[in-house]
């Protein structure tokens, strides 16, 4: 009885913490990727830079990786039909525009010595868009919303033992940000 309790009082606690990914993009390497995130703790190609910065010590000589990941979504507003005194539209359901993003990624590391190396990292983490017809129910709330960034994030890494690194690096990030919405005149 006491373990279920303090599971209970575990999941309270942090359930507060669980939010959802938004704009996030993980496509930061196909390995990882296809390891739906596992990566971290193995960290053995250049997307390491992104996932684990002192794993980079275990790569050898200059490697680098390059990607590009699409993604379409798709997405459809299902009208309840309360608003059709303000919009003059019924129960129906509209489509946003249907894009493709173009996710990239390159990584490059390379070994200094015997226990330093360096990497780099440039990258998408957060993006991609919503576009929706001037006429659509919620045209006042959003017709528009667009996030793109690109990151540039440098690291260093040092190899203490056979067991353990350390890292540091700066992400140095740019974002564009685009709302619109209709107004009423």
């Amino acid at each position: 009885m006491r373990k279920l309790l303090v599971a209970l009082s575990i999941i309270g606690i942090t359930s507060g913490m669980a939010y959802s990914n938004g704009f996030q993009i993980n496509e930061q390497g196909a390995k990882a990727l296809g390891m739906g995130g596992a990566f971290v703790a193995q960290a053995d190609d250049p997307s390491a830079v992104y996932f684990n910065p002192a794993g980079i010590t275990q790569l050898a000589g200059t490697q680098f990786s390059l990607g590009v990941s699409p993604i379409a979504p798709r997405a459809t507003f299902d009208s309840d039909g309360k608003t059709t005194a303000v919009t003059g539209k019924g129960d129906i359901d509209t489509d946003g525009e249907k894009q493709t993003f173009y996710i990239p990624n390159f990584y490059l590391t390379q070994k200094i010595g015997n226990n330093f190396a360096f990497g780099v990292g440039i990258f998408s983490n957060f993006g991609l868009a919503t576009d929706w017809p001037d006429d659509w129910e919620g045209r006042f709330t959003t017709t528009n919303a667009e996030i793109t960034t690109i990151s540039l994030n440098p690291v260093l890494a040092y190899k203490i033992s056979d067991k353990l690194s350390i890292a540091a690096g700066v992400v140095i990030q740019k974002m564009d940000v685009t709302l619109e919405n209709r107004v009423i005149l």
